[in-house]
């Protein structure tokens, strides 16, 4: 896997309205998270999964 830019990061960390999420982790970005997020709600594992994606450079399909 290639290490993203710190920038990169929190570029997608924005984009993805995680900011404050993150800012309320006890450890921040080095939070372990329990198995299968049991400790985030639905729309908080939403948005780390589009972060994942843009992280990957992954092509996103969004449609309303």
């Amino acid at each position: 896997m290639l290490i993203k830019p710190k920038s990169r990061l929190k570029q997608v960390i924005s984009a993805c309205g995680l900011d404050e999420t993150i800012e309320h982790l006890p450890d921040g970005l080095n939070t372990l998270l329990t198995n299968y997020g049991t400790n985030l709600s639905g729309g908080q594992k939403q948005k780390i999964t589009d972060a994942w994606a843009l992280l990957q450079d992954t092509l996103v399909y969004l449609s309303n």
